[in-house]
């Protein structure tokens, strides 16, 4: 067993919940946000423009969340995503998240009622995919740097290792929550 390890200092596990708390709440707050959006993709109104589109979407949630992760590796990025400014962030999202809910419903009563699609929240095929698409990047900027913002709340290796396991369970638990939210809907 390496002594170095053994001797340092550790933290309680309630500590270490206590302190990756807030983090772990806004990480998975825009984890439910990013899941129940990505539930919509299969039934997204296709306007004609991208054929494709709920096809395209499914790609670009993986892809916006990559980008996301790539783009808080920047220092500068990094620095400016504190915890505040990541609740600030998954706050300024809901809004955008009702909208594109309100987006699902609207364009299934407009198909129902066979009225044309000048009464959409978003005009175009193009729209839906550019503003769905910045939309997952700030969730994949925000999980990123949550789980970074976790760990480098701790000094010790340890702490570290077991603030991971927490993000871990909080994700987990995000997953469950979003999949019950959207087996209801």
């Amino acid at each position: 067993m390496n002594r170095r390890t053994t001797d340092l200092p550790r933290h309680s596990l309630v500590f270490i919940w206590r302190k990756s708390a807030f983090v772990a709440a806004t990480m998975v707050i825009s984890l439910l946000q990013n899941l129940l959006v990505c539930g919509l993709f299969g039934r997204l109104r296709v306007q004609g423009d991208l054929p494709g589109l709920r096809t395209l979407m499914l790609y670009s949630f993986y892809i916006s969340q990559c980008c996301g992760t790539a783009v808080v590796m920047v220092p500068v990025v990094k620095r400016i995503l504190t915890a505040r400014m990541l609740m600030v962030i998954t706050a300024c999202r809901l809004p955008l998240c009702g909208l594109i809910f309100f987006y699902n419903n609207q364009s299934t009563k407009i198909d129902a009622g066979h009225h044309g699609g000048e009464d959409l929240v978003f005009q175009s095929d193009w729209e839906v995919a550019i503003i769905y698409s910045f939309y997952m990047l700030a969730g994949g900027m925000i999980f990123s740097q949550a789980f970074s913002l976790s760990a480098d709340t701790f000094e010790h290796a340890a702490d570290r290792a077991v603030s991971a396991t927490v993000m871990s369970v909080a994700y987990y638990a995000g997953v469950v929550l979003s999949s019950m939210i959207m087996v209801t809907d």
